[in-house]
């Protein structure tokens, strides 16, 4: 029942501060970022780990997206909080992020470091643990010419999250390595990192079985 309140909460902040975030983008700077850390704190005030992202254009129907940020066990609340957001006219209310696709050559910036999906490959791995999870390696092209790994480890995951969808990546993918892409043939077959999420469903309803 708190939660129920609380989530009321939050909707009314919401709903009456509609009007100043359709304008977002024409807020200055230092406005624009203290109203996103008022909403940041009326949604946490609901739950403390969830987050939010808008996404969209201006003209176009936006998004708002209340994330638990891959942790699994934040899944039910926020998706709770959206099973109670009231109709909203031009937004679109969405629990977790949801898998996006990316073209082959479009570059994904994270901290200065650009990567393309064209440069990854990977093969997946089936856990005999748990036959939900599947591992998976990644073999990216210039690899040797990126020195911070940790970066690199970092950008691609964000990369696979926007590809698969933050809950089947915590639900069904484990990233195990990344490594250079490999000379000679392999015995496993790489796919390319933008069939990931076909990948994902196929393997969710394989439970495990060899994709040969």
């Amino acid at each position: 029942m708190e939660n129920n309140h609380k989530a009321k909460q939050f909707w009314s902040w919401f709903t009456k501060n509609l009007e100043k975030l359709n304008q977002i983008d024409g807020l200055s700077e230092e406005s624009r970022e203290a109203f996103l850390d008022d909403m940041l704190d009326a949604l946490q005030k609901y739950h403390p780990e969830l987050y939010f992202q808008v996404e969209g254009e201006p003209d176009e129907a936006m998004e708002f997206i209340i994330t638990a940020e891959g942790e699994e066990e934040f899944f039910a609340d926020a998706k709770a909080l959206v099973a109670q957001a009231p109709a909203i006219p031009g937004w679109d209310i969405i629990a977790l992020k949801q898998p996006m696709m990316l073209l082959s050559d479009e570059a994904f910036e994270v901290e200065g470091l650009s990567i393309r999906p064209e440069q990854l490959h990977f093969i997946a791995l089936k856990s005999e643990e748990n036959p939900e999870m599947m591992g998976i390696k990644i073999f990216f092209e210039d690899y040797a010419q990126v020195a911070d790994k940790d970066l690199l480890e970092f950008g691609i995951f964000q990369m696979l999250e926007i590809l698969a969808g933050e809950e089947a990546m915590a639900l069904h993918v484990r990233l195990l390595n990344i490594n250079p892409l490999p000379q000679e043939d392999m015995e496993e077959e790489l796919l390319p990192i933008t069939e990931l999420y076909d990948f994902i469903e196929w393997y969710k309803n394989d439970k495990g079985e060899d994709s040969e």
